[in-house]
């Protein structure tokens, strides 16, 4: 079995949580995608990409959390769907996505084949995140008077499972790399055995809305 474990950084978070196949202007923009394509034994595909502005700016308040400057996603970036090309290629080797909060994540995927007017091809795959699935294993006290535990950050549960934090965090390779170690303890410990995860109640509801192929 192979696992696409990915990870992206981008301008922000959503003006509103609306389907990102048709509403792909709620969502924001990506500026960096990595992704690992693995059995678990051996990695098969290892890509870091960070994307060229087109028609957008990355704010300061989303370069203070991953420090890529509009002078460094200019000069080094690529065009979104040569990248997502690249992407694709993965895509269509692997049987499970995998990612730390991997519904916003793979929103913003979507959303940017959505605004070159592609399908998506990742709306084919079943999904494992590690930051929901982990919740119990970590058992993080809630905050803000929530109930049940904290959904775990991925530095938190990489230092749950290994005692030892990793660097980098919030670069798309680095929180590949280590949401790629805790997949695959988790997994040692029994946990992500089922090929599905129990969708989130919205995408339930984008999904019977979409008039999509991959659904």
């Amino acid at each position: 079995m192979n696992f696409l474990i990915f990870d992206i950084e981008s301008t922000g978070l959503p003006k509103e949580e609306k389907d990102p196949f048709h509403y792909p202007e709620y969502w924001p923009r990506m500026v960096q995608i990595a992704w690992v394509l693995t059995d678990g034994e051996t990695v098969r595909v290892r890509e870091n990409h960070y994307i060229k502005p087109e028609g957008f700016v990355i704010p300061q308040s989303a370069i203070e959390v991953h420090g890529i400057t509009n002078e460094k996603a200019q000069s080094e970036g690529k065009p979104i769907m040569d990248v997502l090309s690249v992407f694709s290629e993965s895509v269509v080797l692997a049987d499970v996505l995998v990612g730390h909060n991997v519904s916003f994540d793979r929103s913003i995927v979507t959303s940017e084949f959505a605004r070159a007017k592609q399908n998506a091809p990742i709306l084919k795959l079943p999904y494992h995140c590690t930051m929901k699935g982990s919740t119990d294993v970590c058992k993080l006290p809630p905050k803000g008077g929530r109930r049940g535990y904290k959904w775990p950050s991925l530095s938190e549960l990489h230092h749950h499972l290994f005692e030892s934090d990793f660097e980098d965090a919030h670069d798309a390779l680095a929180d590949v790399d280590a949401c790629m170690r805790c997949y695959l303890e988790l997994r040692k410990q029994g946990l992500f055995q089922e090929l599905w995860m129990k969708p989130e109640t919205k995408e339930m509801k984008w999904k019977k809305k979409r008039f999509n192929p991959y659904y």
